[in-house]
């Protein structure tokens, strides 16, 4: 058997396949290469924009929640504002019912005199009592006035007799009327 060996370069046809193969490759990596440069750029280009919209995305939201913000601080100055005229209009109406019955307790002292000939002087009203100073021209009047006084049991409790002075023509009082 008879072994031979060609020792010879190969022939120019067989080794222009090889370049062309060789030029594919390179023509396929070059290729794939750019397309991977401009992929690379399309999504670089895609993310900056993304950025530029999130980043105005992010400065709309962060102005929103400023109004947001000032909105709160106007509802709770508006709730304080609130709980304050509460306050003043439950004032008010505890005025009002005070003065409803201090009212109350004026009418009474003053119904009482019906038809006496009693006339006051000075009337000091408190909460719980009251201090009254007239005059009349007899002690029969003086002592009807006090008796209509202490009728009036749901209003006045206690009637007291401070003092009784004899002037010239007409004798001068002071009680004191708790209720």
């Amino acid at each position: 058997m008879i072994i031979k060996f060609n020792l010879l370069p190969k022939k120019e046809e067989a080794f222009e396949e090889e370049l062309k193969k060789e030029h594919i490759f390179l023509k396929v990596f070059i290729i794939l290469i750019v397309l991977s440069f401009g992929f690379i750029i399309v999504e670089t280009i895609k993310m900056s924009y993304e950025i530029k919209h999130l980043k105005k995305e992010k400065i709309e939201k962060e102005k929103k929640f400023k109004q947001y913000q000032l909105i709160d601080r106007q509802i709770k100055n508006l709730k304080i504002e609130n709980e304050e005229i509460k306050r003043r209009i439950e004032t008010i109406i505890s005025l009002r019912r005070a003065q409803v019955e201090q009212l109350k307790k004026i009418e009474t002292i003053i119904a009482s005199i019906n038809n006496n000939k009693v006339y006051l002087s000075q009337l000091v009203l408190n909460t719980n009592h009251a201090k009254i100073e007239g005059i009349s021209f007899n002690l029969k009047e003086i002592a009807n006035y006090l008796n209509n006084l202490e009728k009036q049991k749901p209003v006045i409790k206690e009637v007291n007799i401070e003092e009784i002075k004899r002037q010239n023509k007409y004798i001068s009082f002071k009680t004191y009327v708790k209720f």
